[in-house]
Order: structure tokens, then C-alpha cells, then sequence
């Protein structure tokens, strides 16, 4: 008697029919989220939650002619904000009306974005309910120059690589400093 014949091997012997796998179900379907209501949370947030970004000193003069713009539609997410000219930093935190929690997330999305030179009408976009955002740091990307080339220009046609591939994704903004891309 050979083993073929004889044996009938057990590889199959836990593979069972799951109750979710059946042939009516799309497991590739994203269910689009709709809008945040207060009645999902009752109850206000039981801490404050905060976030500063530094930002450089050129972005100064733009940041102070757009937060009222800011602090007007973080108020409408009851979030408040903060800029802080002496210390170079722009700060987000919850209050006690906020009904949301993820949007304290995004809003600190928001301030890293100002911060990279983003224009506010692109960046208020990532407080929608399906939009977010990655921040991608390219500059490391660009290594084993030479000492003897290491100026702009080595930089500038090291960066272009990357430049043309990130301005060919769709949704990728790239700010105008063109060192850290933002798919949104």
C-alpha cells in the first residue's frame, strides 16, 4: 500500500467556512465616513489636548495676515489657537465644547502645514473628514555628495529627481521651500 493511496493528509483539516466570507460582501469597499454629529459624544473630552509647532521667521508676516482666518475656522470646530510671535510657535488645544476628538489631530496637521509654507486655502482642506495628510522628509533622501559638491546647485539637481515625482503624484502639494512634500 503506497502512501498516496493509504494516507489522506490532514493539511486542510482547520480551514473552515468564516461566517463573514460570504460571496455578498465587498472587502474592498471603503464606507465613506459622514459628518461628525455631537450626539455620537454626549459627554465633553475629559482633558485638554494641545499641540505647538515652531515656525520659521519668514512665515511671520503671512501667519499674522491669515489666523483670524485660522482662529475663525478652528472656532467653528470649537478648537482654539494660539500665535505666538515671541516664540515663533502657533498652538492648537481642545476646549470643553469640542465634540470631536480626531479633529484635534487634524488641526495639528494644519499648524505643521502653515508651518512649511502651505497657503491656508490649501491646508484647511485636511480638516475635512476625508482628507489627511503626510509630510514627507526628502532631504535625507539625498546622500553620499561629495564635500566638493555640496553646494546649491549639486542640491537643486539632486532634489529635481524627487521634485518631479512628487509633483506627478495627484493631490501631492509641494510648498514653495520644495524640501518637504505634502500629499493631502
Amino acid at each position: 500500500m503506497s502512501t498516496e493511496e493509504g494516507q489522506v493528509k490532514n493539511n486542510n483539516k482547520y480551514r473552515r467556512d468564516k461566517p463573514w466570507d460570504v460571496d455578498g460582501i465587498d472587502h474592498w469597499d471603503t464606507k465613506k465616513f459622514n459628518d461628525w454629529s455631537p450626539e455620537m459624544m454626549p459627554a465633553p473630552l475629559l482633558e485638554e489636548s494641545s499641540f505647538a509647532t515652531l515656525f520659521p521667521k519668514y512665515r511671520e508676516k503671512y501667519l499674522r495676515q491669515v489666523w483670524p482666518l485660522v482662529t475663525r475656522t478652528l472656532n467653528s470646530h470649537h478648537v482654539a489657537c494660539e500665535l505666538n510671535l515671541i516664540e515663533g510657535s502657533m498652538t492648537v488645544r481642545t476646549t470643553r465644547k469640542t465634540s470631536d476628538p480626531y479633529i484635534i489631530i487634524k488641526c495639528r496637521d494644519l499648524i505643521k502645514l502653515l508651518a512649511r509654507s502651505l497657503p491656508f486655502q490649501q491646508g484647511c482642506k485636511i480638516l475635512e473628514d476625508d482628507m489627511h495628510c503626510d509630510v514627507i522628509k526628502i532631504g535625507g533622501m539625498v546622500s553620499g555628495t561629495p564635500p566638493c559638491c555640496r553646494g546649491r546647485f549639486f542640491t537643486a539637481v539632486g532634489m529635481f529627481e524627487y521634485h518631479r515625482f512628487f509633483s506627478s503624484l495627484p493631490g501631492c502639494i509641494l510648498p514653495k521651500n520644495n524640501r518637504h512634500p505634502s500629499p493631502i
